[in-house]
């Protein structure tokens, strides 16, 4: 089941993206890493189109990812602890 985003992991994940340069990247990263069947899906589909299309692509993925990532680990943290 798909976790329920709350504003507050939104504010906190955009807040992160604002603070740290690297995070849109560092995220991509642990995609490629932990995820590579997703990770070779956006690259198949930002190759397609242009330079500005793609990066957008690929940093609007990488924030959905972090968005459900974080929610997930928010969800288990207030359930079990």
């Amino acid at each position: 089941m798909m976790p329920r985003i709350t504003n507050e992991t939104i504010d906190s994940t955009l807040a992160t993206l604002y603070d740290d340069e690297n995070y849109a990247k560092d995220t991509i990263k642990e995609i490629k890493e932990n995820n590579p069947v997703l990770y070779s899906l956006l690259e198949t589909v930002s190759a397609k189109k242009d330079d500005d299309y793609a990066k957008g692509y690929i940093i609007g993925a990488s924030q959905f990812y972090s968005l459900i990532k974080r929610q997930i680990e928010a969800d288990f943290l207030d359930r079990y602890l």
